[in-house]
């Protein structure tokens, strides 16, 4: 089975979220619609913010939801100490978000990584890692972007 290729980026316009095929053509960039014609609109492409596009990464979160690039996810994970320089579990468990970014990175690989609060860690995007920690899309960093601020790791 192939990869779904899907991009998704917010309308010049209205702000609203479009998703279909990213495409770059005399100075513009553009989501073309993956079933044609908007039926409200009569459009087959909008003009997108560059900022704002992001890839679908193939994944989906505990509710079935696709996961983006630029997506914000909720978490829960188990809480650590640090002690002598090593981290010891407690045993408790903790919410916290993180967001989802597309690297290119010489020693783990180009590819689709998660970043704790203030970027202070990362783990590759996996199906397992997103399993494990009960993920869940609460938001993305263009329209949320409060949610990535201080607290807990």
């Amino acid at each position: 089975m192939m990869r779904e290729i899907l991009f998704r980026g917010k309308r010049v316009d209205d702000g609203a979220w479009v998703y279909g095929s990213y495409v770059e053509q005399y100075g513009a960039r553009e989501i073309y619609l993956p079933d044609g014609v908007d039926r409200e609109c009569g459009f087959d492409h909008y003009h997108i913010f560059p900022e704002s596009v992001g890839q679908y990464t193939g994944l989906t979160d505990k509710n079935g939801t696709k996961i983006f690039d630029g997506d914000i996810l909720s978490v829960t994970v188990r809480e650590h100490v640090k002690e002598c320089g090593l981290r010891r579990f407690t045993g408790k468990t903790i919410k916290t978000v993180w967001s989802v970014e597309y690297s290119e990175r010489r020693t783990q690989g180009n590819g689709f990584f998660v970043f704790g609060k203030d970027r202070r860690f990362s783990l590759g995007l996996t199906k397992s890692v997103l399993y494990n920690a009960s993920a869940e899309v609460v938001g993305n960093i263009y329209d949320n972007p409060e949610l990535m601020k201080g607290g807990a790791e």
